[in-house]
């Protein structure tokens, strides 16, 4: 029976030693499986309370609102006030120009208006010394024709010249030149 007993007492004593291992195996994979579940677990938290409201796209067609747009002026780019995507409103504006160009355009259009000021002004100073020079000839006409002693008479001068040159060819003893017809200046086209 002692033989007996120191089996039974060496079995207990190997049959622990492997519950003992157990135990640790058992806790090892309960950690393990306790760590995936938290992992999993805040994985999903994430997804639903922040990945949920990012569009995420597999193929990269998105379809949204495109809009070309046409710059009013033309010049150079300072800077650039949206970049691609961003939400613009109208009336919004997407770039700086370089405002010299436009400071040139004004200047030059400030010079002109300037010049066509200082014609307009001029001329308005000579319309007054014309309209004084016109009063005076006129006044001279006036003067010459109250000066002038000769009679009126009802016919025109066109028609003292036409008498005057009648009188001349029947006072004339030379025969009067025929001139050419536009017949006889150019020659007949004969068919041949």
């Amino acid at each position: 029976m002692s033989d007996n007993n120191t089996q039974t007492t060496a079995a207990p004593s190997s049959a622990a030693v492997p519950e003992a291992g157990n135990g640790k195996r058992r806790r090892a994979l309960t950690a393990l499986t306790a760590a995936v579940v938290v992992v999993g677990g805040g994985w999903g938290l994430y997804e639903w309370l922040v990945a949920s409201h990012y569009e995420d796209t597999d193929n990269a067609y998105v379809q949204g609102n495109v809009i070309q747009i046409t710059p009013q002026i033309g010049g150079t780019v300072m800077a650039i006030n949206a970049d691609d995507t961003d939400y613009v409103k109208a009336g919004q504006p997407l770039v700086q120009l370089d405002p010299a160009d436009a400071k040139v355009a004004l200047e030059q259009a400030e010079a002109a208006l300037a010049q066509t000021v200082r014609q307009t002004r001029m001329l308005y100073a000579n319309n007054g010394s014309l309209a004084a020079q016109v009063t005076l000839r006129q006044s001279d006409i006036v003067k010459a024709q109250s000066a002038s002693p000769r009679p009126r008479t009802t016919c025109s001068a066109a028609a003292r010249c036409r008498a005057t040159a009648r009188c001349r060819r029947k006072n004339s003893t030379m025969p009067r030149p025929r001139l050419p017809t536009p017949r006889a200046r150019w020659p007949r086209h004969r068919p041949a």
